[in-house]
């Protein structure tokens, strides 16, 4: 007795919104599946049951696909797809580096989700990757993690340039763990800091040790160290990484790691601190803020904007403060008062190590303002500024007798007006005040000329 052979055949109408149909495919499973596409109609056959796979229909600049299990299976429109292949037990997510639309300047760049590419499981091992815009970031990339092997990263760029019917297939890795502990130039381990592993954005085996630390990074992992200034990355492929340290006031350093085989110890060396004291009226001021301004242009064209960062300092009881620089340190220092009080010293060049004595700094009075506000009854006067400038406060009046509202501007410049009228905000005529260095109070004639819904 022969045995019958069983068949499979699914079908259905190419969707309208994909233009030019010219070829279709059976990605994923393990079936054998015969397809075919004419007169905006499609079949796929095979013998047994199509029980995994994707039908994709191929057009112009365009493709759809659609699990074919269903009797009227739903297509969806994309711009590319790609079957990747990999070890079972594997977890496929999609990334983009988080560029800043201002800052076109950063290398050292963090992941985001990237919600233009979509992940769809077909099978243990099997995933579709497909793409819905075809100008979607060069740079996104899809992130293979195991509990087995090395973590493992496919440019989009990459997948997108491949046929669809052509499975990316992954070969694992052994994963590698990498130990280290930082300590200071003293020896003494650093606990509590910052530790980021970065991985360049594009490989290229030829870059050197100095070059991997200036090309586009893109962040793998970031932990803290221990008590005994250890840390560890585990899951990590054969490399090369850029390993680095952040410590606001006991130093940062960036380390080239060609491979994470041997354990590593990274040095910080003290950053240059800049001294000084603090003084109103000759006598010390007590728990005055001290904190860098960054040069505006500086902070646009920085390659990495944490080389700007360091961390606030207080003045002492005498006035006095160690206040420590970073890397860049182009800007001012903003020195502000508990009630607001504000003066601002130009950074100084620093070259080589140790502190620099910059000397007294005399704090100013707030300038009293008085601010006579006509059609503004329940009005609320405040004011912001320094306009054109990092480092911007707002102000609210200290009291209000009849017209006259109070305001104690803690630094001279131009500054923004507005009032709140109520629970509403409203417009102000004069708009921007000027303010300049002086004693005794200024005063102002305003008008109220809108409140706003």
């Amino acid at each position: 007795m022969i045995a019958g052979i069983l068949f499979a055949v699914v079908s259905g109408v190419v969707p309208a919104s994909l233009p030019s149909p010219a070829r279709i495919a059976w990605v994923g499973g393990t079936d054998v599946v015969a397809c075919q596409v004419a007169d905006r109609r499609w079949s796929c056959e095979t013998e047994g049951v199509l029980s995994q796979g994707l039908v994709v229909i191929a057009g112009e600049n365009r493709i759809a696909y659609a699990q074919p299990q269903s009797a009227d299976p739903l297509f969806a429109i994309a711009s590319w797809g790609r079957l990747v292949v990999a070890p079972d037990a594997v977890r496929v997510t999609a990334w983009k580096p988080d560029r800043s639309s201002w800052r076109s300047h950063v290398k050292k760049l963090t992941p985001a989700k990237d919600d233009q590419t979509t992940i769809v499981p077909i099978a243990a091992g099997q995933f579709w990757i497909v793409g819905a815009d075809a100008t979607s970031d060069n740079d996104a990339f899809v992130v293979l993690e195991s509990d087995t092997f090395a973590r493992t990263r496919i440019s989009v760029s990459r997948l997108r340039s491949g046929d669809v019917a052509t499975p990316e297939y992954v070969t694992p890795v052994v994963a590698t763990t990498l130990f280290g502990r930082v300590q200071s130039t003293a020896g003494n381990d650093i606990a509590d800091t910052d530790v980021e592993l970065f991985e360049p954005l594009v490989e290229d085996a030829r870059r050197s040790a100095d070059e991997l630390t200036n090309t586009e990074l893109v962040r793998v992992a970031i932990t803290r160290t221990a008590e005994d200034g250890s840390f560890q990355f585990d899951r990590l492929g054969l490399g090369p990484y850029v390993l680095t340290v952040t410590d606001e006031s006991r130093g940062r350093t960036a380390v080239p790691v060609l491979a994470p085989s041997a354990p590593i110890t990274v040095l910080l060396r003290p950053p240059p601190r800049l001294t000084g004291r603090v003084l109103r009226r000759q006598l010390p001021v007590v728990n005055a803020r001290v904190h860098l301004v960054p040069e505006p242009g500086t902070l646009i064209t920085a390659a990495d904007p944490r080389d700007l960062a360091t961390r606030d300092v207080s003045t002492d009881m005498n006035g006095r403060f160690a206040f420590p620089l970073p890397p860049v340190s182009k800007g001012e220092l903003q020195i502000s008062a508990a009630d607001s009080a504000i003066a601002r010293v130009p950074v100084p060049s620093v070259n080589g190590d140790g502190d620099l004595d910059i000397g007294d700094i005399a704090l100013p009075d707030p300038r009293q303002i008085a601010v006579r506000l006509f059609d503004g009854d329940g009005c609320v006067v405040s004011a912001t500024g320094p306009t054109g400038r990092l480092g911007v406060a707002t102000v609210t009046e200290k009291s209000a007798v009849d017209i006259v509202h109070w305001l104690e501007i803690p630094e001279p410049g131009q500054w923004m007006l507005s009032a709140s009228c109520g629970t509403r905000p409203a417009a102000v005529e004069p708009e921007l005040l000027t303010v300049s260095d002086g004693a005794g109070p200024l005063t102002v004639d305003a008008h109220v000329t809108s409140r706003r819904d």
